[in-house]
Formats: C-alpha cells, structure tokens, sequence
C-alpha cells in the first residue's frame, strides 16, 4: 500500500466511525492521527523541495544525486534552473563584461564551477544507528591511531559529523533523524 491508498484508508476509517456511531473521542483520534501524519508528510515534502531549489544546479552535475530524483523532482529541477538561468541572463549577466556573463563560474578564467553551492557535508546531524557498528573513523587522515575510531551502538543517538557516517547512511545501516 503506496502512501496514497495508507490516507485514503485512514480518511475512509474516520468517515466509517463518524458516521457510523463510534465514540466521539475515537474518532477524533482518528482524525488528529490522521492531520499529524499529513503535516509530517508535507513538512518532509517542503524541505525536500527547498534543498532542491537551493543545490539544484549541483544535484544537475552529479549523476549520483541526479539519479535520487523522482521524475517529477527532476521535471521540477529542470524547469527551476532554465527559469533562474533565464532570469539571470535576461537582467543581469547580459550587463556584465564579457568574461562574468558565466551563470556558474564567476569568470571565464575559472576552471570549476565555483559559484553553484555545494551541500556541507562536514555540518552534525542527529542519527541512529540500525545495528552496532565499529571502526567509524571521525577524523580526516591515515587511521594510525585507534583512538580516532569511534563504536556505535543500537537505537542510540549521536550528533557527528556527517561525512563520517555518509557511506553508512547511504547503505541504511544508520538513520538520520
């Protein structure tokens, strides 16, 4: 069950209890039950599009991230960066010398494109770890010492550094939360 056949099971329950003579109370539960996992929902939603629109010219260049998009995320990525480009072309790059009239690049004698934001890998988030895991390094450099290893366990919170754990998020051996 998809998450549209979950609301619609949970819209037909309350619709079955309210009109069907069940406890006001219940029903009502039902209902906030119902509207809590709808904001969740959107709130996920929003702040999936809002990291879209702020990394959407570097999700573009990485067939990894790229790849992650549903269809309609990258119909969405798509139209928001040939609006931007336009945009920007149109009322400002246009008036610019020759060699800034670079959408990414802040000239022409640059070799990367410096001006597309990058995600900050190295910023801590929350997690949880699925199972316990050893040998997480948290320092950059050689292991040559087992000091800079770090253990975790099970259904414990940790705030890290994300670059440290990134492998293990993307394999789902850790929850970020």
């Amino acid at each position: 069950m998809g998450f549209c056949g979950f609301f619609i099971y949970w819209e037909e329950t309350v619709e079955e209890n309210s009109t069907g003579g069940s406890d006001p109370l219940s029903v009502s539960l039902y209902q906030m039950d119902l509207d809590r996992t709808l904001f969740l929902l959107r709130s996920y939603l929003r702040i999936r599009i809002q990291k879209i629109e702020k990394y959407m010219f570097h999700i573009q260049k990485t067939d990894e991230l790229w790849n992650r998009l549903s269809k309609e995320e990258k119909n969405f990525t798509r139209r928001c960066t040939n609006d931007l480009k336009q945009h920007l072309e149109e009322n400002v790059l246009s008036k610019l010398p020759e060699n800034y009239q670079s959408l990414l690049k802040q000239s022409v004698t640059s070799d990367e494109d410096d001006m597309v934001p990058e995600p900050r890998l190295d910023t801590f988030v929350l997690c949880r770890s699925k199972e316990y895991l050893t040998g997480i390094q948290l320092e950059d450099g050689p292991v040559d010492d087992r000091s800079k290893l770090f253990e975790m366990e099970p259904d414990v919170l940790y705030f890290i550094c994300y670059k440290s754990i990134k492998p293990l998020v993307e394999s789902g051996k850790i929850d970020l939360l």
